[in-house]
């Protein structure tokens, strides 16, 4: 990201979807974004920001159209 200054920072974000019971779908966890927020490009930069997005279900899909997915695992590639 590019502040308004110039300045690079970088967004860091992790989801933990699971499923606690067999009859949850899992969904509610999918509305909730765990994010750093670094100075520079990438993850060696200074922490200056940590924090929990919350999207309400009707507005995840329209949130998650720009963003961009990294494989760590396979559950995580079928995203992309």
């Amino acid at each position: 990201m590019t502040s308004i200054e110039k300045k690079q920072y970088y967004l860091y974000g992790e989801k933990h979807i699971k499923k606690d019971d067999r009859l949850e779908t899992g969904i509610l966890d999918t509305t909730t974004l765990f994010i750093k927020i670094y100075e520079g490009t990438d993850e060696s930069g200074k922490l200056i920001a940590e924090g929990t997005l919350y999207f309400p279900v009707p507005d995840l899909m329209k949130a998650v159209t720009g963003w961009n997915f990294h494989c760590m695992n396979y559950i995580a590639c079928f995203l992309l």
